[in-house]
């Protein structure tokens, strides 16, 4: 399938973790694997499930039990500060790169 505006994480939003994020991965992350992607789906749907504000992404992660890449773990630290609205937006992107195909080998 061929990308889409709608796989570019910054069509959504465009904060200061977001961007750092494209730099790190490009725009439509096609540089992070898919397992990766599904593992950072599932980190922030258990981040946004949990509205305690001493729950971070890095909770969230171990509580979904999922192996990961390091590059992984870098990517949770470019969005240790994400907001409840950019963490939406990015589960949007990255759903739609899943979907066109769009990831790293």
């Amino acid at each position: 399938m061929m990308a889409t505006k709608y796989d570019s994480v910054t069509y959504y939003a465009s904060s200061d973790c977001l961007v750092k994020l494209t730099e790190q991965y490009g725009d439509r992350l096609e540089r992070m694997s898919s397992a990766d992607k599904l593992a950072l789906l599932a980190t922030l749907a258990g981040f946004l499930a949990d509205d305690s504000e001493d729950y971070g992404l890095y909770a969230a992660s171990e509580d979904c039990g999922l192996r990961a890449s390091d590059e992984f773990y870098v990517a949770l630290a470019i969005l240790d500060r994400v907001t409840p609205n950019d963490a939406l937006s990015l589960q949007i992107a990255i759903a739609n790169q899943l979907k066109d195909g769009v990831y790293a080998a």
